[in-house]
């Protein structure tokens, strides 16, 4: 009985042994498979809004023809306004009026003549206002005095020349407001010679290349404003004066160019500009007004001329 009591227990142990044995394996055969299955990663498809859009770059804002208030362009030859951009503005037209005094000293007086500098002339002069440096006393001829208005637009020479056309500043005004009815110039009123600010003292861009047109029909007026330098020596009448051209810039650095006249404000911040210039057989007079800058204007100018050119 004791013996088979024995072998029971014997039997029962080897069947636990063996459960246990195959329990053991089976796990680390399940183990060992497990660290053999590699998990793949899935990457996200990308979306639309997660492609990054390229930024577009912006093509260069090109520079406007006219960076002024107002312009006009005029072929002289066949009388055609190449150019129209509210010609008719009323503007001040600051030392562009020294073209109207330049007119009528021209119609009215011999370029010979001789003139003696008053010092009550010189003392009428606005204070700010570009000069020629005329000195009291001196004694110089209409051709100088021209000179001296259109190179450096001294205003001095401006009031000179007045006083020797109508004897006094308020009867040479009359005569230019008279002189421009006459041209037909309906945009324009003058309040002095030389084109101090003045509260009725204006014109257009298209009265300034037709008064223009008319001055450059003088061809001492022609020569004048296309002379880059006028340097006077001194004699035992007058000092020394050397005068350069304002518009050196632009009769130096554009083909054909013949002048005219610019002039601005005591700021420096409104310019205009009344320009000349000939090629292919074309003489094309222009102007613009309520410009930035000199430069500003004298480019515009240039722009202006060859797309008049090209036209």
């Amino acid at each position: 009985m004791k013996q088979r009591a024995v072998l029971v227990s014997a039997f029962v142990l080897m069947i636990v042994f063996v459960l246990v044995t195959v329990s053991f394996f089976s796990s680390a055969l399940s183990a060992k498979q497990n660290t053999s299955i590699i998990i793949p990663t899935l990457t996200p498809t990308p979306t639309l809004a997660s492609i990054p859009t390229p930024t577009p770059t912006p093509s260069p804002t090109p520079m406007p023809l006219v960076n002024g208030l107002s312009a006009s362009l005029l072929d002289v030859a066949s009388g055609r306004t190449l150019l129209n951009v509210n010609s008719h503005m009323h503007l001040p037209m600051w030392s562009t009026t020294k073209l109207m005094t330049a007119l009528l000293a021209i119609e009215r007086l011999s370029p010979d003549r001789m003139v003696t500098v008053q010092q009550a002339e010189l003392d009428e002069v606005p204070s700010g206002m570009s000069i020629a440096f005329l000195q009291s006393n001196d004694q110089l001829s209409v051709r100088d005095l021209l000179y001296a208005l259109l190179l450096p637009s001294g205003s001095d020479a401006a009031i000179v020349l007045a006083h020797e056309v109508s004897g006094n500043t308020a009867s040479f005004v009359a005569l230019m407001n008279a002189r421009a009815g006459q041209l037909g110039l309906t945009d324009t009123h003058y309040s002095n010679p030389h084109g101090a600010a003045e509260p009725d003292h204006y014109s257009s861009a298209a009265d300034l290349v037709k008064l223009a047109r008319v001055a450059m029909g003088y061809p001492f007026f022609a020569q004048i404003v296309s002379t880059q330098s006028f340097h006077l020596p001194p004699t035992l009448y007058h000092h020394k004066y050397p005068w350069d051209n304002i518009l050196n810039t632009f009769l130096q650095s554009y083909p054909g160019a013949d002048g005219i006249k610019t002039g601005s404000n005591s700021a420096g911040d409104d310019w205009c500009m009344v320009f000349s210039a000939y090629q292919h057989g074309h003489l094309l007079i222009g102007a613009e007004m309520r410009a930035p800058s000199q430069d500003q204007v004298i480019i515009d100018a240039k722009n202006i001329l060859d797309r008049g050119f090209t036209s």
